[in-house]
């Protein structure tokens, strides 16, 4: 018979690879949208 503790682990796991899936991406998001309104900012002021 199988561990339950294993088979919740089994669900578990990949609820915390989609979290941290999202959290990269609105962190790769939030960090280009930053970049973007830096470099317009510099640009823009350039001109």
């Amino acid at each position: 018979m199988a561990n339950p503790l294993q088979r919740q682990e089994k669900g578990v796991r990949p609820i915390f690879y989609c979290l941290i899936v999202t959290t990269k991406q609105s962190f790769t998001l939030l960090s280009a949208s930053q970049f973007e309104k830096t470099y317009l900012r510099h640009i823009f002021y350039a001109n």
